[in-house]
């Protein structure tokens, strides 16, 4: 009963070894996923240049309109207060 119980364990995982070996060598020959990947790329890339240019819009004020930045660069903008 001992010894079922091992060559049941040893067999399974041969059996588990030769179906990851025959994946391997079927994969290789198989190009087929090689192209859906481009255009998950490039929408990425487009998303990113997107998002740079929307955080550069709303960062371009925030840096002119701060005071470190105005001393800096010798210029000053002060806005009149509504009293």
């Amino acid at each position: 009963m001992f010894r079922n119980t091992n060559m049941t364990r040893n067999t399974t995982i041969t059996n588990i070894i030769l179906m990851v070996t025959n994946n391997q060598g079927e994969s290789g020959d198989n190009h087929t996923h090689g192209h859906a990947g481009h255009d998950h790329h490039c929408m990425m890339i487009e998303d990113f240049k997107r998002r740079f240019w929307i955080s550069l819009f709303f960062t371009l004020p925030v840096l002119v309109l701060s005071p470190m930045i105005q001393g800096f660069f010798g210029f000053e903008w002060i806005f009149n207060e509504n009293t």
